[in-house]
């Protein structure tokens, strides 16, 4: 017998014994009857606790399994990608869709497209890029960033989200906190999510706004 089923045997044999104690605890002394009350209370939080542990380590295994699922849908795209290598970005999916990329990229393009991929996969709740270098970049790596998870959202939007947006048509360029953006929109309604988007964003400072209404 393994130490699981042992714990689960001890447990019933008490809860048991206790039950049947219990029912004859008429005829037993003051000293007696809270003894068994209280090993009946014991039981039952021993129980309660075992209960919580296992439902726990099926949160925990399913969250890991899920996890497992993202990470292996990211390279699967990037494998598939012309631009990125899955041998040069290494990918890992922590608790709840947290996704660390890794390595080091030759360009600028390379960046945000493996954020963009990384992003249109479910599940993603947040990119981070803090090990993920490039060779060679004009622009200061945090505009860089910021730019790639404003396209990020927005492209969660356009995928999963049940706002109207745009995303195809639509071009995001950073300078020291400042978003500019351009590109053309179906509505009022798209331009607006997308300016929304791109304000909430730690670190942007100003927005300005340059989308067309088609």
């Amino acid at each position: 017998m393994n130490r699981k089923h042992l714990i689960t045997f001890l447990i019933v044999f008490f809860a048991m014994t206790t039950v049947g104690l219990a029912q004859n605890n008429n005829s037993l002394p003051t000293k007696a009857k809270k003894t068994i009350q209280n090993i009946g209370e014991k039981t039952g939080e021993a129980m309660k606790t075992a209960g919580e542990k296992t439902s726990e380590t099926m949160e925990t295994v399913g969250q890991a399994a899920n996890n497992a699922l993202i990470t292996t849908k990211i390279k699967a795209k990037m494998v598939k990608d012309n631009l990125v290598s899955p041998f040069k970005v290494g990918v890992t999916t922590k608790g709840d869709g947290n996704v660390y990329l890794s390595g080091t990229i030759n360009t600028q393009m390379e960046y945000e497209r493996a954020i963009t991929l990384t992003n249109s996969v479910e599940g993603v709740n947040n990119i981070n890029t803090s090990k993920l270098q490039i060779k060679k970049s004009d622009q200061p790596m945090k505009d860089i960033w910021m730019t790639s998870k404003i396209k990020g959202k927005i492209l969660q939007e356009k995928l999963f989200g049940d706002k109207d947006i745009e995303y195809w048509n639509v071009n995001v360029e950073i300078n020291e906190g400042v978003v500019y953006l351009y590109g053309w929109v179906e509505n009022d309604q798209q331009r607006m999510n997308i300016i929304n988007i791109a304000k909430n964003t730690d670190g942007v400072t100003d927005v300005k706004d340059k989308l067309m209404v088609q």
